[in-house]
């Protein structure tokens, strides 16, 4: 069922009458000023007025869409950047209406160069939020933004910053893989060039260092990280098929009968040792590296093909790491 107007989208609505109310604020405001004009400040104080009240109305469901809106890890910076400027605008221009209607009822009705330079101040935050706003987290990371969801990627603008917890640093992550896959996407159905295969290169390169700290740090914010992959009833793995023996069919799996009552056996590494989940994270992350490494020595090399492939082999170590630690995690004891 498509929605009409969906609640997180009413404040780029609002920010159009905000945005589209500075040009007007700044040349009345400049005349004003310049000519010593009653008429033009008229124009001016009500223009001021009127964009207080809309910009009010842009604040409030601003404000809403910061709570409601799904918000990944990576974007933590300019999601506050974009709300202080925000609040500073609104205060900006609430104080620059306010001010001149109580000048206007002391009877000084000729705005001069002190209204005109808080009007710069105002239109230099506005602008500064807007950009934000539509450039970084509309444009870039397709926040709010449903297409993304039906198959258009809008990658993250991802940070070079040490990342704080585990989540974080799968923010990262996956801003880079999405860059990646964008970029790759966008070879294959148009034309490989050099840019996109450096902008890989350096994605890749980055999607290096996240999973190097994940290898590292990874385990400290996992939740209960010494408890064994694979038990509390999760399902068991199925042993390889046998020499000779014929080919299942994808519609009807093999599955390994259990018990009734009985639980599953946790899942073990090569040694046979079963793996807890904080072990199996810094497997996992290793394996990420190593996949992030040859995706750079692909890219570097232009070689579409082998990029492609590598591309494909991250996406199923995530999956992998994601089905065993995120959605098979440990019921609660």
């Amino acid at each position: 069922m498509i929605h009409l107007v969906r609640l997180v989208t009413i404040h780029p609505l609002f920010v159009h009458f905000t945005i589209g109310a500075m040009p007007i604020l700044l040349l009345t405001y400049a005349m004003a000023a310049w000519l010593r004009s009653e008429p033009w400040t008229f124009a001016a104080d009500v223009t001021a007025g009127v964009s207080a009240m809309l910009t009010l109305f842009t604040l409030a469901f601003g404000l809403v869409s910061n709570a409601y809106v799904g918000w990944p890890g990576g974007l933590g910076f300019w999601r506050h950047l974009h709300m202080s400027l925000g609040v500073a605008t609104t205060f900006l221009i609430v104080v620059l209406a306010v001010s001149r209607l109580a000048m206007r009822q002391r009877g000084q009705l000729v705005a001069g160069y002190a209204a005109f330079g808080l009007a710069v101040l105002v239109a230099i935050a506005a602008g500064a939020a807007g950009w934000v706003g539509g450039e970084i987290l509309t444009y870039t990371a397709g926040m709010a933004v449903e297409g993304a969801g039906e198959g258009s990627l809008s990658p993250l603008p991802a940070g070079t910053h040490q990342p704080t917890d585990l989540m974080d640093a799968m923010g990262q992550a996956r801003a880079d893989w999405g860059a990646a896959t964008s970029d790759l996407a966008r070879m294959v159905v148009q034309h490989p060039t050099d840019a996109n295969f450096a902008d890989i290169a350096r994605r890749a390169a980055r999607l290096q260092q996240a999973a190097a700290w994940i290898a590292a740090n990874g385990a400290r914010t996992l939740p209960r990280p010494d408890a064994l992959v694979g038990e509390q009833g999760k399902p068991a793995a199925t042993s390889p098929p046998s020499p000779g023996a014929p080919a299942q069919s994808f519609d009807r799996p093999a599955i390994r009968p259990v018990r009734e009552g009985a639980q599953s056996a946790p899942d073990a590494d090569e040694s046979g040792t079963a793996q807890t989940r904080a072990r199996r994270l810094q497997k996992m992350a290793k394996i990420l590296q190593q996949r992030a490494r040859a995706l750079r020595d692909a890219a570097e090399r232009k070689d579409i093909v082998e990029v492609a492939r590598q591309t494909g082999a991250i996406s199923e170590e995530c999956a992998e790491c994601h089905k065993d630690l995120r959605w098979r995690s440990p019921s609660p004891s």
